[in-house]
């Protein structure tokens, strides 16, 4: 995938590994950020976003969830109005127009953060108090202005479009003391005010980890043998070219997978045909196919599936679970979400709590990391018989053989090969 029309901004762009080289691109451009060090253990764990502010608007109300792991990311948000769907197979008979809310109701991303230290920002009067005491010890200069640290995050999914030219790029204040952390833009206008203002609450046990970062390989594994019927080997192959993230952090989870190659949104020119004149946007994509009554691309663009779930056995208490199928916040709630609710108080193993694929909310995923099993090519033994941690993963298919493999990208508080399994078996 590519966009040479696009300009210099390109190389500041969340999008630039995508566009450059497409998930090849991401794979390189992600390997380098590792192997230089970046990430952001400060904002490592599950979050969900209270209070959404910016200069025209207030949201407290849609359903919006980040899981972080020390490098990678995965955002899911659900308008409080995106309508309910109680299963795959009523997609094909439902409206344009319902299809066309479905799309514009959901966004979500994925891809890598990275903090580093920026220059003195002065937050609003009283914010930095309100951090809560020791909060800004390390983070605040003389004079109350905070050395906000800088978070910089490059896409590797999206719900969107390609491509968004401003950086994806903002100040972080933690208020730990007080139960999670605010995001600042990093853009300020003419009066010097930060354009947004986002408050991220922690959802218990994220952040105490572990932390695990699965990415799928970008080629078909040569270990079934023999190998798979022809047409299961090209769906097999299909799947392989989707990128797709599987991220652990502590209680919590999240999935991610792109949309089928034949499915991929195309990049758009910013400012042209309905898009915001800095990003490319989803909206003018869905609004013309149902101008056109094109229900196969609508289905298309509600290909890309992401969950976020909590991993605890079946009948463990969440009532973050709860708040989140509930609607988030100021009440409302989607039909869809209402259903989910109900039984998020007490979700099943791998239970899913957030979805963009309304009829899997409340319902388990184990039927994934139940078929996770470690890899021993690039394993091996530690001293005293312990097996050390492998490099990847092999996500067995359902009738026993190999559909693909997953790397370990990244693993915090994972030490050997028996504490991996046990954290996909959901028994420590």
């Amino acid at each position: 995938m590519e966009a040479p029309w696009l300009p210099e901004e390109l190389k500041s762009s969340p999008h630039c590994f995508l566009l450059r080289g497409g998930a090849g691109g991401v794979r390189r451009g992600f390997d380098a950020l590792r192997e230089r060090g970046d990430g952001a253990p400060l904002i490592a764990g599950c979050f969900r976003r209270s209070l959404d502010v910016t200069h025209v608007s207030a949201d407290a109300s849609t359903r919006a969830v980040t899981v972080q792991t020390p490098t990678l990311f995965c955002d899911l948000r659900i308008a409080v109005d995106r309508p309910a769907v109680g299963s795959a197979g009523e997609l094909a008979a439902l409206p344009l127009e319902t299809l066309k809310k479905l799309v514009m109701s959901t966004h979500c991303f994925s891809g890598y953060s990275a903090i580093r230290s920026a220059p003195a920002f002065r937050l609003p009067p009283g914010a930095a108090a309100a951090a809560g005491p020791g909060a800004d010890a390390s983070a605040t200069a003389t004079g109350g202005i905070p050395q906000a640290p800088l978070c910089t995050r490059y896409i590797g999914i999206d719900w969107q479009p390609p491509p968004r030219l401003l950086p994806n790029r903002w100040r972080v204040q933690p208020c730990w003391a007080h139960g999670g952390w605010a995001e600042w833009s990093d853009r300020v206008d003419a009066f010097g005010q930060a354009m947004y203002c986002e408050h991220w609450r922690t959802l218990h046990g994220s952040r105490e980890g572990p932390f695990l970062a699965l990415r799928r390989r970008p080629v078909l594994s040569t270990e079934q043998q023999p190998p798979p019927p022809p047409q299961q080997q090209q769906q097999q192959q299909q799947q392989q070219q989707q990128q797709a993230f599987f991220l652990i952090a502590g209680n919590f989870w999240a999935f991610i997978q792109d949309r089928p190659a034949a499915s991929a949104l195309h990049p758009v020119i910013p400012g042209e045909g309905g898009h915001p004149t800095e990003r490319g946007s989803i909206a003018p994509l869905a609004a013309e196919a149902e101008l056109a009554g094109d229900r196969a691309a609508l289905l298309s663009m509600l290909s890309l599936e992401c969950h976020v779930g909590w991993r605890l056995p079946s009948g463990a208490s969440c009532p973050e679970a709860a708040f989140l199928a509930e609607g988030g916040g100021n009440g409302g709630g989607s039909s869809a979400g209402g259903a989910a609710a109900a039984a998020a108080s007490s979700v099943p193993r791998w239970g899913i709590v957030l979805s963009s694929l309304p009829w899997r909310e409340g319902k388990s995923f184990a039927e994934f990391t139940d078929r996770l099993e470690c890899l021993d090519d690039k394993g091996g033994s530690g001293d005293g018989g312990v097996e050390a941690l492998p490099h990847a993963v092999r996500e067995c298919a359902a009738d026993g053989g190999v559909a693909c493999a997953w790397d370990i990208f990244e693993s915090s508080g994972i030490d050997t090969r028996e504490q991996l399994d046990a954290l996909l078996r959901s028994t420590a």
